[in-house]
């Protein structure tokens, strides 16, 4: 099952071209996880093992990389997947339960909002402001 979670999942990474965000993902998600048992920390250990293992590697390359709810630009792809996978392993470690990828998702998805909302605020800095004669004249 593993193996055809890998095909599939690079098939769509291919397709979508979110590389450095399934990467940055699963680097920091099992490190996270390494760490976690190394401090002997939640279940760790079950991390590693069918079926969680499964869903981790289904959520990773298919719910992650969905085109309309994950960023665009390759900065903002590496920090969406930094976010969800730490979110997620912290969640995991603490608690446990079934939730701890949503959550991880939900966490990144909130990163993305925010971040458009702010550049979306932010004056352009190569523009010149521009003043308006109207309401520069006294009244």
């Amino acid at each position: 099952m593993g193996l055809l979670l890998l095909i599939g999942g690079y098939l769509i990474t291919n397709r979508v071209r979110k590389y450095p965000q399934i990467f940055a993902f699963f680097g920091t998600y099992f490190l996270l996880q390494l760490l976690l048992g190394y401090l002997q920390l939640g279940d760790t250990a079950d991390a590693l093992r069918p079926p969680i293992i499964n869903a981790t590697l289904f959520f990773g390359f298919f719910m992650l990389t969905d085109p309309p709810t994950s960023p665009a630009k390759t900065r903002d792809q590496i920090w969406f997947g930094i976010i969800a996978a730490a979110t997620a392993a912290i969640v995991y470690g603490l608690y446990g339960g079934l939730m701890y990828l949503f959550i991880g998702l939900m966490a990144g998805n909130v990163f993305h909002v925010v971040r458009q909302r702010l550049s979306v605020n932010r004056p352009n800095s190569s523009s010149k402001p521009t003043s308006n004669p109207i309401s520069a004249s006294p009244r």
